[in-house]
C-alpha cells in the first residue's frame, strides 16, 4: 500500500494538485490519467535507463 500525503494550501498553486493527481496515477498504474495529464512533448527521463519522448511512450 502506497499512502500519499499533501498538505493543504490556500490553493493558489494548482501545479501541486496536478503533480499529486500524476503520482497518484502512476502509482495505480492508470496510464489514461498518466496520458492525460503530461503533454504531448513530454520528455521523461528515467535515471540510469532511457529517456521516454511522447505521450504514448509514458503510457507504455
Amino acid at each position: 500500500m502506497v499512502m500519499i500525503r499533501s498538505t493543504p494550501d490556500c490553493g493558489n498553486a494548482p501545479r501541486k494538485e496536478v503533480l499529486r493527481d500524476l503520482v497518484v496515477a502512476l502509482a495505480e498504474g492508470d496510464d489514461e490519467t498518466v496520458a492525460a495529464l503530461v503533454g504531448e512533448d513530454v520528455a521523461w527521463s528515467l535515471v540510469g535507463e532511457t529517456v521516454l519522448r511522447g505521450r504514448e511512450a509514458v503510457r507504455a
